[in-house]
């Protein structure tokens, strides 16, 4: 009896609706997955826009749990600190967010350059920041 159910179960899992199936279940879960990475960023950047910096940082803290290399969710961790004038804890993030990056970040990069050549100037150094401008 237990060869019989072997045998419908390998029948089962190897017919082309089951692979179909499957495949949906799959491309279904990678769905869900890009969706938990957006929806934390996107509720910090709407956080940011209404200037509640507390909160802003509990959901980028959240999605850097789940993604650590995630560049986009340190740089607006970066100017979350920033606008709380946390400066040193902004340099921090910004130092940690240049090893992060991969060749397609360049607005990004370019951003966080910016970023920090702000905060520098916004702490009266100004040789450090022109050096992040140039």
């Amino acid at each position: 009896m237990l060869l019989f159910n072997e045998n419908i179960i390998s029948a089962i899992l190897n017919s082309d609706a089951m692979k179909k199936n499957l495949f949906m279940i799959l491309c279904l879960f990678s769905t869900l997955i890009a969706c938990a990475q957006n929806y934390n960023l996107s509720q910090a950047i709407e956080s940011i826009d209404a200037k509640n910096y507390d909160k802003a940082l509990d959901y980028l803290n959240r999605d850097l749990k789940d993604f650590p290399a995630k560049a986009e969710s340190h740089y607006y961790r970066a100017y979350t600190y920033s606008c709380q004038e946390k400066y040193p804890q902004a340099l921090t993030e910004i130092s940690m967010l240049f090893r992060l990056f991969t060749p397609k970040d360049k607005e990004l990069k370019a951003d966080s350059y910016e970023l920090k050549g702000k905060i520098y100037a916004i702490i009266d150094n100004q040789a450090k920041a022109i050096e992040n401008y140039d």
